[in-house]
């Protein structure tokens, strides 16, 4: 069992170590305890959120980077995470035009 803190310990301390298997969900970080969600085994081996945004982009089956943020989410990415990615006017901008590059690409070659 997990014993109290004591006043010359850092906060977090009576929780153990890290992994501790008493508390496995709990890490101590600056001083303060906090829960650490564990990923699920899709998740560890998920392809990275902004590789897999280029990687449908230059498939040819998209137009626009909404459309490929959409994908993001069904494919299991969340959403919080998605939205952070494409904040940026830059990735957006270069998603698209990779999409129409990649859809003329196909329909040249079709």
């Amino acid at each position: 069992m997990v014993g109290a803190r004591t006043a010359e310990q850092p906060l977090g301390a009576a929780l153990g170590p890290p992994h501790s298997k008493e508390m496995p969900h709990l890490r101590e970080i600056e001083g303060y305890a906090v829960g650490v969600k564990q990923p699920s085994i899709k998740k560890q081996n998920q392809t990275p959120l902004v590789e897999r945004a280029y990687e449908l982009a230059r498939t040819g089956a998209f137009s626009t980077s909404g459309e490929i943020q959409d994908r993001l989410k069904r494919e299991g990415y969340g959403a919080a995470s998605v939205q952070i990615h494409f904040q940026g006017r830059a990735i957006r901008v270069d998603l698209t035009r990779i999409c129409r590059e990649a859809t003329q690409a196909c329909r040249g070659s079709g």
